[in-house]
């Protein structure tokens, strides 16, 4: 039969060390970094609101990066757009998002929104 008193003191001593062990700072490249929303508009097509494309920005202090995400009427996101135009669409349990090339923002929304006509973006005021 086992002695359980045996193995009583070590394991109590080896919860004791890992318990101790301090955190570890992350990496300077991995640290979290704050994104806050700019602006907003809605997406506009024959008087029809079809979505809301809204801008964001991670405050990285090496360089901010831009970027926008389109979502649909029922504020599902289904894409985004980078700050030189180039458009994804987001697609559901899938790892990567499905490249659509380079557009003027109004052409990319209308991608993303399923949209045949041509759409407007209107300011939303915060």
């Amino acid at each position: 039969m086992i002695d359980p008193t045996k193995y009583a003191l070590p394991v109590f001593l080896s919860l004791v060390l890992v318990g101790c062990e301090a955190p570890r700072p992350a990496p300077p490249g991995y640290r979290p970094r704050a994104v806050v929303e700019l602006a907003r508009w809605r997406v506009v097509a024959s008087g029809d609101q079809l979505g809301e494309l809204v801008e964001y920005e991670i405050r990285d202090p090496n360089s901010p990066v831009r970027f926008y995400r389109v979502l649909d009427r029922s504020g599902r996101w289904v894409g985004h757009a980078d700050a030189n135009g180039r458009f994804s669409r987001r697609v559901p349990f899938e790892e990567r998002e499905k490249d659509l090339g380079v557009w003027s923002m109004e052409r990319g929304c209308a991608l993303l929104l399923a949209s045949p006509r041509g759409v407007s973006l209107e300011p939303l005021l915060p």
